[in-house]
């Protein structure tokens, strides 16, 4: 069982269509052929084209022109105006980033010259070459870095396996994906690095293994930070998938997967000016459920099926619903709810709707 091909070959070859970067003000931009500025664009601060490095770390400042960087949009379709960048070490992809300060790690980089290259990206990790910024720059380590070696061979197949959450989980917001590895070695400093025998990291996915469009980020740790703003609410599948430092996977692919429910969350209420759209099927509410704060919201039953149907939710503090009881197919009815903590049920009031499944939970918090 061995990696399968590794990406780096492609990461260089997108490389070299990067322009040249040119220093203006202390910033560095990529000066494109085209008159026309490029939709997605990046600025670097921090860290200048000809530095001596003689740490082993790199550090410096990324600002987006053009877009706004977002952790919760990776590994989603494009959208317009949002995105996050790469930085990549001699056409070797170490990683993705989505918050203005980034670092390198220089483990197991040789002393030496170097071209590290931040490059604006899609959301489905499209990279947008010419919006780039290329930093040539000298590694003279004061203090080196004992390189890593491979790990001793035991001769068992790595395994990797979801710990939390479980499968059937109902997530929502932010949560941490956990997992459990064996045989193989997570390393977060060999990121993108050439490949050592027996380390790597893993990649998460969602709804499918699709190339990197789907993506959402990797880690080398046992846990990964995942973002369900942009996500529909729902059922979706999770999938954490080993691979080598360059990122390339195992053949066959060393995988797994979970499948959850993510929950539509809404988070201050007072800063919710839209209502809460409830869409009512035969025989189905969506979002199936909600997690709330405490406050006053405002919920729309939109009628989507082809017979009629009402919306009101039960609680502590009563029943209230839609003026009717049931209203006409492509139509929709509001009413207002003031919710304290608890669990509530928001359901479709017509005789016999609610049990054929027309039935959602409604958590609130404090």
């Amino acid at each position: 069982m061995r990696p399968g091909h590794s990406r780096g070959a492609r990461w260089a070859t997108l490389a070299a269509g990067l322009p040249l970067a040119i220093s203006l003000g202390g910033a560095v931009h990529a000066q494109s052929d085209d008159a026309a500025a490029p939709v997605m664009a990046v600025e670097v601060t921090g860290f200048e084209p000809g530095a001596v490095v003689t740490d082993n770390e790199i550090t410096f400042e990324v600002t987006p022109v053009g877009f706004e960087l977002s952790a919760a949009h990776a590994g989603t379709p494009p959208l317009e105006g949002i995105g996050h960048y790469h930085v990549v070490l001699d056409g070797g992809l170490i990683d993705m980033f989505t918050e203005p300060e980034a670092s390198l790690d220089l483990q197991n980089v040789a002393p030496g010259p170097h071209t590290l290259m931040v490059i604006p990206a899609m959301n489905n990790h499209m990279p947008v070459p010419e919006g780039g910024a290329a930093i040539d720059f000298e590694y003279a380590p004061a203090d080196p870095l004992q390189a890593i070696a491979a790990a001793d061979a035991a001769g068992a197949a790595p395994t990797i396996t979801i710990e939390s959450p479980v499968a059937g989980e109902t997530v929502s917001g932010e949560f941490e994906m956990q997992v459990s590895i064996t045989d193989f070695e997570l390393s977060e400093s060999l990121l993108g690095k050439p490949n050592v025998d027996g380390f790597g990291h893993w990649h998460v996915f969602v709804d499918a293994v699709d190339g990197m469009g789907t993506m959402m980020g990797m880690s080398g740790a046992d846990t990964f930070t995942v973002s369900t703003e942009a996500l529909s609410p729902g059922t979706h599948t999770f999938f954490a998938v080993l691979v080598d430092n360059l990122h390339g996977p195992f053949d066959p692919p060393i995988a797994t997967a979970v499948e959850v429910e993510v929950a539509a969350t809404v988070g201050d209420p007072d800063a919710a000016t839209d209502a809460i759209a409830i869409s009512m099927t035969e025989f189905a509410l969506e979002p199936a459920s909600l997690e709330l704060v405490a406050g006053s919201y405002t919920f729309d039953g939109v009628n989507d099926g082809s017979i009629p149907h009402g919306l009101v939710i039960d609680g502590e503090g009563g029943r209230v619903g839609t003026p009717d009881i049931s209203y006409a197919p492509g139509t929709s009815q509001s009413f207002t709810a003031d919710l304290t903590p608890g669990t509530y049920e928001i359901y479709c009031p017509v005789p016999g709707h609610k049990d054929a499944g027309m039935a959602a939970t409604v958590t609130v918090t404090g």
